[in-house]
């Protein structure tokens, strides 16, 4: 086995990556790392440690619905450490040579239940705890809002017309070559940078589990902040001020597809780049 330096540069992210994510780079890595230096001397797979990590986070997002603070705190803290696996996953493909889409679709599958798993049992921890049933629906539409239902859909079509054709109007033998456009990639590429991708990125994962981590922390020493003459307690107020926002950018994004006719530009995009190979 190779030293640990040696070790470090094999499994090294992303240069790019790690300066963007400071928790990454100055928390998350230095945990993940170490764990991955003993992983990989085992047959543990990558994949296998991905199914780990989903499994830990969402036992953990569960045990946000109970009343007890500590035992949300110790939610909080298997949430936290799911992450950490999730970065070690990544670590063990990259040394094992185990990097596939396969992972890749695992990872991001473990993601779309982990999430709104922990928004949606914080808010019913609440409920729980306080009887405040508005909770209980804004956690709701947050966690269901907080999945790219907008993304999904436009695979989903885009899948229909280019592989099942359920729609003969977009086959590929119906559109020539002269009627396909070409997207426009202010519409298409976010740019991820900025003020406006700073402030968004907070809503975004690993980001909103931090937040979430921040206001549980200090709903264990403050169970009520008063507010506007009420006492809240913070998980409450998390809700609120993560899912509104999540609420309202997701229909925004709805009408952004229509408006721009997206799924449209998506498909000749693809048909073209069919077509040029």
């Amino acid at each position: 086995m190779e030293s640990w330096k040696e070790f470090s540069k094999k499994i090294e992210k992303d240069q790019t990556d790690l300066k963007a994510d400071w928790y990454g780079r100055f928390f998350v890595w230095k945990i993940s790392a170490p764990i991955t230096y003993l992983l990989v001397r085992t047959p543990i797979s990558a994949n296998q440690v991905t199914v780990i990590q989903e499994i830990i986070g969402t036992i953990g997002a569960i045990m946000l619905a109970v009343p007890s603070i500590k035992i949300m705190l110790l939610g909080i803290f298997l949430i936290q450490f799911g992450f950490i696996l999730d970065c070690v996953d990544g670590e063990v493909a990259r040394y094992k040579g185990q990097s596939s889409v396969r992972g890749v679709f695992l990872d991001l599958i473990g993601h779309q239940i982990v999430i709104p798993f922990y928004i949606f049992f914080t808010s019913l921890g609440v409920f729980v705890r306080t009887g405040q049933i508005d909770a209980l629906v804004v956690g709701f539409l947050g966690a269901l809002f907080i999945i790219p239902t907008e993304r999904l859909a436009l695979l989903s079509v885009i899948n229909s017309m280019i592989e099942k054709k359920g729609n003969r109007n977009y086959s590929i033998d119906v559109i020539g070559d002269d009627e396909i456009q070409v997207p426009d990639n202010n519409l298409t590429i976010q740019k991820r940078n900025g003020w406006f991708w700073a402030i968004k990125k907070k809503w975004s994962y690993p980001d909103s589990m931090n937040m979430l981590t921040l206001f549980v922390i200090t709903e264990y020493f403050f169970p009520t902040i008063k507010l506007c003459s009420l006492d809240l307690s913070p998980t409450y107020i998390f809700l609120y001020f993560f899912s509104i926002p999540v609420i309202i950018g997701r229909f925004l994004s709805f009408h952004n597809i229509f408006k721009y006719n997206i799924v449209e530009k998506h498909f000749h995009y693809i048909i073209r780049k069919i077509l040029s190979d």
